[in-house]
């Protein structure tokens, strides 16, 4: 048992680091090695070392949740990505065994200003927040079996023209590169590419824009809201959106947010 395992540490006066690479934990562990001290006089502490390999400067990332095996990516030096960078690995192996990659990590990719292109493996089920923030992405693909998409994944993506996303199943899908995400019934606008070329009528089927849908949009001139369905304009909703000049809103609108047309 664990007890005894840590036992076999008894006298170890100059241990300082335990780690245990990706193993699987007993029920009691954390408990058990609270007590390490009755088996030696050092400063030991538990640190968990997560598998991980890395192809071009990315890093796939394991982590175990009950013996299934979760890839995750990460990029910790956005340097390395240079303007010929496009494809991140649908799987990875290691120990000589295959895993697919599910998730990209909160910021994989923000401030990687070199980044142009990129295609994600539909073997992606989560995009975490701000995995794309910065980057010079002009299109973007979304994988057919995403879950989940973070939050401010797509901000201060200047180049960023039109996103795809034809996703049944989750709901995810795309009208002339705008994103929509249909839920429970309801369709909501959940962003506009920041450099979308023309202006934008949102339709009646649409019933909610998201907050900062349209932020940073600098090429849209007239947003034309015919959905009777939409009743707030969120906050930073237009916010930045410097050449816009005119829009025109229905009759449903009851509030608007902070820095909704700020800028």
């Amino acid at each position: 048992n664990i007890t005894t395992f840590l036992s076999d540490f008894s006298g170890c006066l100059k241990l300082k680091n335990l780690y245990l690479r990706h193993a699987s934990l007993p029920e009691g562990f954390k408990e058990d090695f609270n007590r390490i001290d009755s088996y030696t006089s050092a400063e030991v502490f538990f640190n968990f070392v997560p598998k991980k390999t890395v192809y071009d400067g990315v890093e796939y990332i394991f982590s175990d949740d009950t013996n299934n095996y979760e890839v995750s990516i990460y990029v910790p030096d956005k340097s390395v990505i240079q303007s010929n960078f496009t494809t991140l690995r649908s799987s990875v192996t290691f120990d000589g065994v295959d895993y697919t990659v599910t998730k990209m990590l909160d910021d994989c990719f923000s401030g990687a200003s070199r980044l142009a292109n990129l295609t994600i493996p539909d073997s992606i089920k989560y995009i975490g927040d701000g995995a794309l923030r910065g980057t010079k992405i002009s299109s973007i693909s979304l994988p057919t079996s995403l879950i989940s998409l973070g939050n401010n994944v797509f901000d201060d993506c200047s180049s960023l023209r039109e996103i795809k996303a034809k996703n049944i199943n989750s709901g995810f899908s795309d009208s002339n590169g705008i994103l929509f995400k249909i839920e429970d019934g309801k369709k909501k606008l959940l962003r506009c590419p920041e450099n979308y070329p023309s202006s934008v009528t949102i339709t009646g089927e649409v019933t909610e824009i998201d907050a900062g849908a349209f932020k940073n949009c600098k090429n849209i001139s007239t947003v034309l809201i015919l959905s009777e369905q939409i009743t707030e304009i969120k906050e930073s909703t237009f916010e930045n959106c410097i050449y816009l000049s005119g829009i025109t809103l229905p009759d449903s609108i009851q509030s608007i947010g902070e820095n909704a047309f700020k800028g």
